[in-house]
């Protein structure tokens, strides 16, 4: 049968690496690198923040998938963020032609992860 991940083991399963986030508000980051348009994932030995802030190898992109909390009255502001960079210009080229798709799919991505978590919120109260 289908299987109930949880946000976070869906972005584990995808190869993210979660690390603190030391903004205010508080916040978790999810980084991964890749050849994220071809949704394989070579070990790259990244495993820490400082391994990805570090790697520069051409023909990947680095994302950042970042989660912030804050109190508000009656409830709770969830802020979601991704950023996409490519570690060379051809890499940047390839990831711009399909921009308009792709900006496209994250807002209806981003849409869905934002209700799956209000969902399990509303589900634990």
């Amino acid at each position: 049968g289908e299987t109930d991940l949880t946000v976070l083991e869906d972005l584990l399963n995808q190869g993210f690496l979660l690390v603190s986030g030391h903004r205010v508000p508080p916040s978790l980051l999810f980084l991964r690198v890749g050849r994220i348009w071809q949704g394989r994932r070579p070990d790259l030995g990244i495993r820490t923040a400082e391994d990805f802030a570090a790697f520069a190898e051409p023909g990947f992109a680095k994302a950042v998938l970042s989660f912030a909390a804050v109190d508000v009255r009656g409830g709770v502001f969830l802020a979601v963020e991704t950023t996409l960079t490519a570690t060379d210009q051809h890499t940047r080229r390839e990831l711009n032609r399909g921009w308009l798709v792709d900006a496209w799919a994250n807002s209806y991505h981003h849409r869905a992860l934002l209700q799956a978590v209000a969902a399990r919120l509303r589900s634990e109260h």
